[in-house]
């Protein structure tokens, strides 16, 4: 279960988690879509978390104002879990996106909205 901070279980069932990195094209446009489908969709069964691999703050902050993205959705890998986190997530070749349910289990690689929303 996904709990807030201040230890109340978080409303979504499902949490979409996309990696990205301002350096690779394809996940960077990812997350610029997923970013807008959820602002446009808000959807309480699902949260939105962008994850990016980049290794510097500043091409982190930079990429998300230029490309007109709301920080509160996104998180950055620190450098020394960057490595780690590449290759438990299979992330070395391609980026992707999970979408893991409550309980921690990995319902969806890679989907895409029509698919999401198939099943939600």
């Amino acid at each position: 279960m996904v709990v807030q901070s201040d230890g109340s279980p978080e409303a979504a069932s499902y949490t979409l988690i996309h990696f990205w990195a301002a350096y690779d094209g394809e996940s960077r446009a990812g997350n610029v879509r997923w970013s807008r489908y959820f602002a446009k969709r808000p959807d309480s069964r699902v949260r939105y978390v962008g994850v990016s691999m980049d290794k510097n703050l500043s091409v982190f902050t930079n990429t998300l104002a230029f490309d007109q993205i709301d920080l509160s959705a996104q998180r950055l890998v620190e450098n020394s879990k960057r490595d780690q986190m590449l290759n438990i997530y299979g992330l070395k070749i391609r980026f992707h996106s999970y979408l893991v349910d409550a309980h921690g289990i990995i319902r969806a690689v890679d989907p895409n909205p029509d698919q999401l929303e198939t099943i939600l």
